[in-house]
């Protein structure tokens, strides 16, 4: 728990070679050594498994559902993750604190992407008409896709050596991983980057350098605004006095207690008061959208207007950065 780094547990609820076990069905063994079980003793048995894992290692910040449950499993997990497990975010899961797939191990995020949808198991963008609160994770490798080896490059894939530790394979250059922060966070989406350590357990110096990088690179461009309007931003339009500083993107938050209410809106610059020119248009706002403008300006104010909302629109921040400066 040190650096508010918490844990959390994989399970792979839909699957069990041992137990033959496939899509959360048991089926009759086809292997020498599997075990021939009912269903009802396989969901018994995941129960207990889960019991085991969410009690015997302190508070969980994530259960991870690979591929959903099983079903006929929802409602007792979902009872046992709220009484051992209330406050972790549940993948693909039951209860009351879920998320979803994106759709992509790329880590690059189809836009919009909206938080709502129709259960945890519906992947991708979204609906903005949907009505379970379920925002997307997009998880993905942290060493690149592809190897080099003595037959020359090979692709990885995500199940092809890119999940776990391969000597072959390079950490993701930090252009790489910043390109996904932004079409990951920076579209409304939480980002799971994975951790690989090596066959001892050991975290490769290689790969520590790359992650600190990667997050020197996200609080040296995000952790000073060059001009911000954080706390309760209400209506449809938000201004922003710039000053002519230099700016080459915009970081727009709404305030998610209130849901996701916009549906559209435009960023707009000023440099001389009086004329207007659109620098940015979209729909999904959501917890963060990230924009990069096509170069940087010295605009006298920026305007935010909300062309569409299904509500009054509350906003947490609404910031320009430069993180184009030496």
């Amino acid at each position: 728990y040190q650096r508010r780094v918490h844990g959390g547990f994989y399970m792979g609820a839909m699957n069990n070679a041992f137990l033959a076990v496939v899509g959360g069905k048991a089926r009759d063994p086809w292997l020498v050594g599997q075990v021939n079980i009912t269903q009802d003793q396989y969901i018994r048995i995941l129960l207990a498994s889960l019991r085991e894992l969410w009690t015997n290692y302190g508070e969980l910040a994530e259960v991870w559902f690979d591929g959903g449950y099983p079903d006929g499993a929802e409602q007792p997990i979902a009872t046992l993750l709220q009484e051992l497990q209330p406050n972790a975010v549940a993948f693909q899961g039951p209860g009351k604190n879920v998320v979803r797939w994106a759709g992509t191990e790329s880590g690059h995020v189809a836009y919009p992407c909206w938080s709502t949808t129709h259960d945890s198991l519906h992947h991708g963008g979204g609906d903005p008409d949907a009505p379970v609160w379920a925002p997307a994770e997009a998880d993905t490798c942290f060493q690149d896709f592809e190897a080099s080896t003595p037959q020359g490059p090979r692709s990885l894939g995500p199940y092809g050596g890119c999940w776990f530790y391969n000597q072959n394979a390079e950490p993701k250059t930090v252009s790489d991983l910043v390109s996904t922060y932004h079409d990951s966070v920076g579209r409304n989406a939480g980002l799971l980057l994975d951790f690989t350590p090596d066959q001892d357990g050991a975290m490769p110096q290689t790969h520590a350098a790359r992650y600190k990088e990667f997050g020197d690179w996200i609080r040296g461009c995000y952790g000073q605004a060059a001009v911000a309007a954080v706390g309760n931003i209400t209506g449809n339009s938000a201004l922003l006095q710039v000053n002519r500083q230099a700016i080459d993107r915009v970081v727009i938050q709404e305030d998610i207690q209130f849901g996701q209410i916009i549906r559209e809106y435009t960023v707009s610059l000023t440099m001389d008061g009086t004329n207007w020119i659109q620098v940015d248009n979209g729909t999904s706002v959501g917890y963060k959208r990230i924009t990069l403008f096509d170069r940087e300006y010295l605009p006298l104010a920026l305007r935010l207007d909300v062309i569409n909302a299904v509500d009054t629109p509350h906003l947490n921040q609404l910031a320009v950065f430069n993180c184009t400066r030496p």
